[in-house]
């Protein structure tokens, strides 16, 4: 299956290192984030995850570095020379800019995944190309970046085949930028205990890294680690015999239940310091300075529907191994990363773990957990309760990116295919989202962790504006909104629109749909909470808690399916109207939504030329019903509402209506049914 993979464990926290090499980095207090270039294909990216805002908010913390996980083999990274994609380097280019600007330090990580002493040669081979091209990029950079040249080599590697690729990194990027700081860390993921195994590299300004999850029976519980489940919560920090609870089942036999059995020993404040002392002593011993580039524990996992039987960790156990941890490297003036900002290790309520509710989102300043913030010595805000205006002006859903106000989400799976970036042809500029292949019930997901009123727009009559293009007859994708579902009470009702060849010809052209909100379909809700389908439509759509946004294949899988979709807008009628895209290239008058209706339908006509127009409604005898336009209007596409009515403003009865549009030489005519 093909996922668009994310790195959630993502928040680093950097205290003053001061390096013993001569040269000195003032890493303080800094944030990792993992869940924006990790992705498996560049297209995947969404450009617009993180704002200037977000890194202000950093800031406001007391941060003062972000360590961003870059996927350094992605599907388009390739010969001859392995440079990143430019997507890649757009979001990197603005990270820059943005700490810059805030006085602020970027840590560039590669964060590709695995290498084997058998593939060692060949990956060291590409990632010097692919470091150089990047080094090359910011040497000319201010102390505002670093570099980490592999994240985490794991348990495939020998410690001197991978002490040779750090080697041969470290002075390709020497080559083209001698000044900014370099990090390494050593084999098994950087475990502490083979911090001994790293030899020293022969350049200046060198990083060493480790990560700390010690214990794991308490860090990592209701978790995993390096294939170890630890399936045993709640487990107390400290050791509170007390409050042990009984081992797991599924752990016995497990190097769960090893850990288990040593925790009386092992979940004490003197066993983390311990720890700890060993990569000071390292340190010391090498002339060196050290960096835990990972650190965190578990939130717990309350899970998806507040009905079921879940758990978290208190935040004071959870506070309290994450404090000793923070002074004590501080007292031994170890670099210290936290690992992460949002999610199930952040400085958030978790997405499903909260005090009040599962539908958190890691909204700054709403969501933040004061207690663990202020365990690590941070000074978060008074989190505040979010309570948005009302939209009065419409807004971008996805224009060549997708819109800052959503997080994007792909429930794609097996053979389908999609892009943010495809550029084969895409009706506004350079891209387009593309959407191939998919099966019954995969989305494109443009989710808004700050959910948006937008009552006002849909009793202004604005419209839900698209471009999309499909040559295969049978296709077909459904625009959906959802709102909220914010506890057991609440379920998350939709309003949907069909979109087939019926709609719009499916012939691979560019064809537009306007959508008014109101005319869109009201299907029910399926509610996590119960795993129960509620029917539609019932009316309980809230246009003042609009939660996500979806292009979805609800019906059936779509083999054949290449579907392009370009430009999604909420915008007024009028912005309809004066649209400035280019001109289209001939007439046409599309069919008619909702059909049947009742009581009202759009009617969409193309004009490829300035002409005067006429779009009548008559009934089946060929009575003038109604003229909805008579005038001479400008080349472009155009949108009109029928609400049943006719000459005198009466609403007429049920049946077959026919509307026909009639433009210069240009004559069409289609039907429609109205159902009372």
């Amino acid at each position: 299956m093909r996922f668009a993979k994310f790195f959630p464990y993502a928040l680093v926290l950097f205290f003053f290192l001061s390096l013993s090499t001569g040269s000195t980095a003032d890493l303080a207090k800094g944030v990792n984030i993992g869940d924006w270039l990790g992705t498996d294909e560049a297209v995947w990216i969404q450009t617009t995850r993180y704002q200037k805002t977000d890194f202000e908010n950093m800031k406001s913390l007391g941060l003062d570095h972000v360590r961003i996980d870059v996927n350094f083999n992605v599907f388009e990274v390739s010969e001859p020379d392995y440079a990143l994609s430019e997507i890649q380097y757009r979001c990197l280019d603005k990270a820059i800019m943005w700490a810059e600007e805030l006085g602020m330090k970027v840590i560039i990580t590669n964060n590709e995944g695995e290498i084997s002493t058998g593939t060692a040669d060949a990956i060291r081979d590409r990632l010097v190309m692919t470091w150089k091209h990047v080094a090359s990029r910011y040497a000319g950079k201010g102390d505002v970046v670093a570099y980490e040249v592999f994240a985490t080599p794991g348990e495939t590697i020998t410690a001197d085949a991978w002490n040779g690729v750090a080697a041969a990194l470290v002075a390709a990027i020497r080559e083209v930028d001698a000044t900014h700081a370099v990090i390494v860390g050593p084999i098994n993921d950087y475990s502490l205990d083979a911090l001994s195994s790293m030899a020293k590299i022969d350049a200046d300004n060198v990083i060493y890294a480790f990560n700390f999850f010690d214990p794991l029976t308490f860090t990592r519980q209701g978790n995993s680690y390096n294939d170890v489940d630890y399936n045993t919560a709640i487990v107390p920090f400290p050791y509170d015999a007390g409050k042990m609870p009984p081992l797991d089942e599924a752990d016995a036999g497990t190097a769960a239940e090893e850990a288990y059995n040593n925790y009386p020993t092992q979940g004490t404040v003197d066993y983390v310091k311990s720890r700890l002392d060993v990569a000071a002593q390292f340190a010391a011993d090498n002339g060196v300075a050290v960096w835990c580039a990972s650190f965190g524990a578990y939130i717990g996992q309350r899970g998806l529907r507040l009905n079921d039987d879940g758990w978290d960790v208190p935040n004071a156990d959870r506070g309290a191994w994450l404090g000793t941890c923070m002074s004590y490297m501080q007292e031994k003036n170890i670099a210290a990363c936290h690992s992460g900002y949002r999610g199930g290790f952040g400085l958030f309520y978790d997405d499903n773990n909260n005090p009040y509710g599962w539908m958190q989102f890691g909204n700054f300043p709403y969501d933040i957990n004061t207690d663990i913030c202020e365990a690590m010595g941070l000074t978060p805000p008074e989190p505040g309760l979010y309570s948005p205006e009302p939209l009065t002006e419409g807004f971008v859903i996805y224009d060549e990116e997708v819109t800052p106000l959503a997080r994007w989400g792909e429930w794609f799976w097996d053979d389908a295919e999609v892009s943010l970036f495809n550029m084969d042809e895409p009706a506004v500029s350079q891209y387009c989202l593309s959407i191939f292949y998919p099966g019954q019930w995969q989305a494109g997901d443009f989710f808004f962790p700050l959910y948006l009123d937008m009552s006002i727009l849909a009793e202004d009559g604005y419209l839900l504006d698209f471009f999309i293009r499909c040559d295969w007859e049978e296709a077909h994708i459904q625009a959906r909104f959802e709102d909220t579902n914010e506890d057991l009470d609440d379920k998350p009702w939709r309003m949907n629109y069909n979109v087939d060849n019926s709609v719009v010809p499916f012939d691979g052209t560019w064809q537009r749909v306007t959508i008014p909100l109101t005319s869109m379909d009201d299907q029910g809700a399926w509610d996590p909470d119960d795993e129960i389908w509620y029917g539609g439509p019932q009316g309980l759509f809230d246009w003042e808690r609009v939660q996500r946004f979806q292009f979805v294949s609800e019906t059936a899988e779509q083999p054949d399916a290449e579907i392009f979709i370009d430009r999604v807008r909420i915008v007024s009628a009028d912005a309809v109207d004066s649209d400035p895209m280019a001109s289209p290239a001939a007439f046409a008058l599309a069919a008619n939504y909702p059909n049947p209706f009742n009581p009202t339908t759009t009617i969409q006509f193309t004009l490829a030329k300035r002409a005067t127009v006429d779009l009548s409604i008559y009934n089946v005898r060929g009575e003038l019903v109604k003229t909805l336009v008579s005038e001479t209007k400008s080349t472009g596409d155009y949108s009109v509402q029928w609400d049943g009515s006719n000459l005198n403003n009466e609403q007429v009865g049920s049946g077959v209506y026919l509307y026909r549009l009639k433009a210069d030489d240009f004559e069409q005519t289609r039907r429609m049914l109205l159902i009372r």
